[in-house]
């Protein structure tokens, strides 16, 4: 067996793999539970929708909110039940990480020193320890892999497969669709198959339909997108290159990853299919991060996976070779190692507007007002809301509400409209204003009278509240 032929010693894998996933449980458990760390804010954001929406306010969020609707499906029960947030997305996506990770050791013809190199990779620690859609995408496209060789054989089964992955985030997408143009040019060869080759078409193209309409308008180019330049397109880690300090120290790791895309290329233009779904995954993927969306280190991880998925179809391929390519999956498995090692342990969520709001019992008898991008408070907003306090916008809605949850994607909806914040004042309490602008120089605010009762400036996230009230009696 392929799996054996690093270790030949049945009893020493056994205790290999024990071993291998006791640490990788404990070091991912330490990461979620008992190092502090706090769900970031788009993870809190997506709390906020699904434990606060309708399933059809959900759907029609959805066009600007750029989740896919399976992680809704997922967290959905367990939000609306109002388990303790952020446990049931943080165990669930360790739960699935974990899965992937199994199914992969259990399935895949790489051999022991390729499964552990996964295992054990940074990526697989930070997707574990996330309360995020990674991992659940992992998965499928993991099984997508596993029945590979099945797929002619059960071909709505694995055309289902496909869809569930590409149904878990973007990243997943690409890899799904790679898997997926495989899987439909062998279903158009195999002629007694000509009538399952259409049926899948079809579904295909719906499923294209739907996603175009689900997120037509979510793919707004990110600000920070507009200004890169292309030459960035034979280079994804380039696009992130800069957001984070550190990482100039590792620029050699740069063409490192130039040179090993390179030589995956020619490694895998012996086997066509894994060469199509190396390609247009990487690619596609990186034409994304080009034009759409700037790219953070946990999605530029994904490219990791298209290489295990690429390399699992390529050995499945030629099952006779089992160790030939595996010291350039090692070798790219320590280039990532080095860009994401330095975020083994996440970054917290940032608790500064809970911290000012719970430890001040006057801001919490009074009403609170915000012109901050609610994704920004939205780390606070789970915790208050428990306690039954909540934050407004400037036109005087819950930020949980559906209208200022869609706002939030809408610059006109979050414009300030002065007669609509007047009337939203509430005359038996005190008002607050939290914003991270100074009101002495707003033109807007200059029939107010406005208090500073705090300030922050100590940290990345600056902030100012103000007692806020009319000048006059309007």
């Amino acid at each position: 067996m392929g799996s054996f032929k690093v270790c030949n010693n049945k009893h020493l894998y056994i205790l290999l793999t024990f071993i291998i996933f006791f640490f990788y449980t404990i070091s991912t458990l330490k990461i979620m539970f008992f190092s502090g760390r706090m769900c970031w804010e788009d993870e809190a954001h997506f709390w906020i929708i699904v434990q606060n929406l309708s399933i059809t306010e959900i759907f029609e969020i959805m066009k600007y909110e750029g989740h896919m609707l399976l992680w809704f499906l997922i967290v959905m029960p367990f939000a609306k039940l109002n388990f303790t947030y952020p446990y049931p997305m943080q165990i669930l996506n360790w739960i699935f990480c974990t899965l992937s990770l199994a199914i992969m050791w259990k399935k895949s013809p790489f051999n022991i020193v390729i499964k552990t190199a996964i295992v054990a990779s940074p990526v697989f620690l930070l997707y574990a320890s996330h309360a995020r859609c990674y991992a659940v995408g992992v998965l499928f496209l993991f099984l997508a892999c596993t029945f590979y060789k099945q797929r002619l054989k059960h071909p709505y089964t694995y055309f289902f497969i496909l869809f569930l992955a590409a149904n878990t985030s973007i990243q997943a997408l690409f890899g799904a669709s790679a898997i997926g143009i495989v899987f439909l040019f062998d279903l158009y060869r195999e002629k007694q198959l000509k009538k399952a080759a259409i049926a899948v078409t079809i579904l295909t193209i719906l499923t294209g339909i739907m996603y175009y309409f689900q997120f037509s308008n979510s793919f707004v180019p990110d600000y920070e997108i507009i200004s890169k330049p292309w030459r960035t397109i034979i280079n994804p880690f380039v696009m992130f290159w800069g957001q984070t300090e550190i990482l100039k120290i590792y620029s050699l790791s740069v063409w490192f990853f130039r040179i090993t895309l390179v030589m995956m290329f020619f490694a895998f233009i012996t086997r066509p299919k894994a060469l199509i779904v190396y390609v247009f995954s990487m690619l596609g993927c990186s034409l994304f991060f080009l034009n759409i969306y700037l790219p953070r280190e946990w999605h530029i991880c994904f490219f990791f996976i298209y290489l295990i998925i690429s390399y699992w179809i390529f050995l499945e391929e030629n099952p006779s070779i089992k160790i030939k390519h595996y010291s350039l999956f090692v070798m790219y498995f320590i280039l990532v190692y080095t860009i994401a090692a330095i975020h083994i342990i996440p970054p917290f969520g940032n608790p500064v507007i809970l911290n000012a709001i719970s430890e001040s019992e006057e801001l919490k008898q009074g009403k609170i007002y915000s012109d901050i991008n609610p994704i920004h408070l939205s780390v606070a907003l789970p915790y208050l809301n428990n306690q039954n306090i909540y934050i407004y916008d400037m036109k005087g809605r819950k930020l949980n509400e559906f209208e200022a949850l869609k706002a939030t994607y809408n610059r006109n909806e979050k414009a300030f409209k002065y007669d609509k914040f007047i009337k939203s004042l509430d005359r038996g309490k005190q008002n607050y204003l939290i914003t991270q602008t100074p009101l002495e120089n707003r033109k807007e605010f200059e029939n107010f009278k406005f208090h500073q009762v705090q300030q922050n400036n100590t940290q990345k996230f600056n902030y100012y509240i103000y007692l806020i009230n009319l000048k006059s009696s309007e």
